[in-house]
């Protein structure tokens, strides 16, 4: 449904924007549900997560993740989150 509407709005993202967008979503709904003080590592683990589920490419997964929310300092996690959901 996401691609469907990312496909219409002509912006051109492929699978990468609605991927990151659910995976975004989800943390963010991990986070409001168990009141965790670390919502942006939360929300940022969660679409490494589900964007390395949906392509299978977890290195790639975590490097696009890390640079788009400069989480240098959350290399290992990003790793963990990217190999556990491969």
């Amino acid at each position: 449904m996401a691609s469907w509407r990312f496909f219409g709005s002509g912006v051109s993202t492929g699978m990468f924007g609605p991927s990151l967008s659910i995976g975004a979503g989800l943390g963010a709904d991990v986070t409001w549900l168990s009141e965790s003080a670390h919502a942006p590592a939360l929300i940022a683990l969660s679409m490494c997560g589900f964007l390395t589920a949906v392509t299978q490419a977890p290195i790639t997964a975590m490097i696009i993740v890390m640079e788009m929310t400069d989480g240098h300092s959350m290399v290992l996690s990003l790793i963990t989150s990217a190999l556990l959901a491969s």
